[in-house]
């Protein structure tokens, strides 16, 4: 008595199968490369957003910890060259502090 069965077994490749299976394998290789390409470019886009995260965390940390920060503000600028020196007034507040004059000072002097 004989029956069917399918029995996994070694077989020779024909040149056919050859070729379709080189082919086949150039397809997988170019999407395993594309995807890790992908993959590190993502990486780096949230490597870059840790990244901003982060630098905010440091900034606002120092400005808690310290309980200042710098800030762009509106100040007017009296240069005294025959002392040396500059007087700064914050617009906003009228603070005011002295400072010695920089070698750029000088260059609003010519």
């Amino acid at each position: 008595m004989a029956e069917t069965k399918y029995l996994q077994l070694e077989h020779t490749l024909t040149k056919t199968e050859l070729k379709e299976y080189g082919e086949k394998l150039a397809k997988e290789e170019l999407s395993c490369l594309q995807t890790k390409q992908e993959k590190k470019e993502q990486a780096k886009e949230f490597q870059n957003v840790i990244d901003a995260n982060e630098k905010e965390i440091l900034r606002l940390s120092t400005a808690i910890n310290t309980g200042t920060e710098f800030r762009e503000m509106e100040c007017k600028v009296d240069y005294h060259k025959d002392r040396g020196t500059k007087t700064i007034v914050v617009v906003e507040t009228g603070e005011s502090h002295e400072e010695p004059l920089t070698d750029d000072d000088y260059d609003f002097f010519n």
